[in-house]
């Protein structure tokens, strides 16, 4: 069964305009931009562990984490209540 998780009307519709501001931007073509996802292990590093100092081990490991790892990541933490549909 699918877990489902109880959010705020607030972070329900950050990510919905940023969910569109990527489609946007992706149907746009800045996925051909040279600079594109650069900083993509920076920020998820932000996302995970705030701006304390990674080990090796944790450096290494973001390298090959997607956005999809780290907010599966984020949600395995709790930071979201399930809701069980009975």
């Amino acid at each position: 069964m699918e877990k489902k998780y109880l959010i705020s009307e607030k972070r329900l519709i950050n990510l919905l305009a940023d969910y569109l501001k990527l489609e946007a931007l992706e149907n746009s073509g800045v996925d051909n931009w040279e600079w594109y996802g650069e900083n993509f292990a920076e920020m998820q590093q932000l996302y995970l562990y705030g701006d304390r100092e990674l080990t090796e081990e944790e450096q290494e490991e973001i390298e090959d984490y997607t956005f999809h790892d780290v907010a599966r990541m984020i949600i395995e933490r709790g930071e979201f209540e399930v809701y069980v549909d009975e």
